[in-house]
């Protein structure tokens, strides 16, 4: 029991002969540490500052259309630019790009990093960056904007030719059919005064010439009356059959009166009413087209080209640009001096303090051995 009691004892750790050891190994100490921490301060000093910027660009679109797929253009610009290839080294007027991702959530954004020996040089290869995909996607741009100044050219001509060539190709038809609507009717018209109505004048003038003849015939015969039974008899006959022809004159002179007023009245005035309202349904058909489809249809052009030039406009279309200011480091990330000398500082105390007792346990190694 007592001989385990001893050998736990010596086992023990001194706390105050550590602290003397220390102690007397100090100037060791401050010097081991204070060479570490030099020669650490003389390699964060003397190593090549690396410089980053870090920019954002949004990737070119027309209309609601992007340039290129986010992922597609992000591995081009990774194989062009070389960023995957870790043998790259950054030297002078050769910055590297350490970086290119899309952004999280926002897919028509790319993040670029760039590290290099300046500012100048990062900004610089910055923009060699954007001048690329702009310049590898600028076909894209011009084949648009020669299909839609086409288009523009096509529906002005639509347009023209609507104004003024279809609209007036219309007005001619319709006044063609006007014209030969009109002509009919004035034909039945003219037919109606100058033939139909003659016709009746002149069967009107013949019954009157007949009546004022039978009229006479009544009074010659009245006058001619004699006592005599048989020519009495005669006599009244000839004026019943007169008479009866008389009646029969009159009712065919109303008809005929009847006939001409109706023919001024009803048939003539009915045909000037057609010629001032002319109807046909070839000529409603052009009338409709004129008057509603052809406007619809310019209306629908001027839409369509207001439209497509529109899209001539810079907000419609846009190349890849820098969205906001390029982030610039003014002194260099690499490398972190402070950081440095502090590490050099506690890993040479730390060391220091190691070899202090590793040579002070190699000492007392030795004297057990003596003993």
């Amino acid at each position: 029991m007592e001989k385990e009691i001893r050998t736990i004892q010596e086992d023990e750790i001194d706390l105050k002969e550590l602290f003397k050891t220390l102690w007397q190994k100090r100037v060791f100490i401050v010097v081991f540490t204070l060479i570490i921490t030099v020669l650490g301060a003389v390699y964060a000093f003397t190593r090549t500052p690396i410089y980053e910027i870090d920019s954002t660009y949004r990737i070119g679109f027309i209309g609601d259309k992007l340039i290129e797929k986010p992922n597609v253009l992000e591995q081009k610009l990774r194989l062009i630019f070389n960023v995957d290839n870790p043998d790259k080294k950054i030297e002078k007027n050769n910055p590297k790009i350490t970086e290119i991702k899309i952004v999280k959530g926002v897919e028509n954004f790319l993040k670029i990093k760039i590290q290099g020996l300046s500012n100048k040089e990062l900004l610089s290869k910055n923009k060699e960056v954007l001048d690329f995909i702009n310049n590898d996607y600028k076909y894209k741009y011009e084949e648009f904007l020669i299909n839609t100044k086409n288009k523009i050219k096509d529906l002005q001509y639509n347009l023209n030719y609507a104004e003024k060539v279809e609209k007036r190709k219309i007005e001619k038809e319709i006044e063609k059919i006007e014209k030969e609507l009109t002509l009919k009717i004035e034909n039945k018209i003219n037919f109606l005064k100058k033939v139909k109505l003659n016709t009746i004048s002149n069967k009107i003038e013949f019954y009157e010439k007949k009546l004022k003849e039978y009229e006479k015939n009544i009074i010659k015969i009245n006058k001619n009356k004699t006592a005599n039974k048989s020519e009495g008899i005669l006599v009244a006959t000839q004026l019943q059959t007169i008479q009866t022809l008389v009646m029969s004159a009159k009712d065919k002179l109303e008809d005929l009166k009847q006939l001409k007023q109706n023919i001024l009245i009803l048939q003539i005035e009915e045909l000037e009413f057609e010629k001032n309202n002319l109807i046909n349904e070839d000529l409603k058909k052009l009338q409709v087209n004129l008057n509603i489809e052809l406007p619809k249809k310019i209306y629908d052009l001027n839409q369509k080209l207001l439209k497509e030039k529109r899209k001539l406009k810079t907000n419609y279309f846009k190349n890849t640009y820098a969205e906001g200011e390029i982030l610039k480091h003014k002194n260099p990330i690499k490398p972190k001096k402070k950081l440095i000398v502090v590490v050099s500082f506690v890993t040479g105390f730390i060391l220091s303090i190691f070899l202090v007792f590793f040579i002070q346990f190699i000492k007392s190694f030795k004297e057990d051995e003596n003993e």
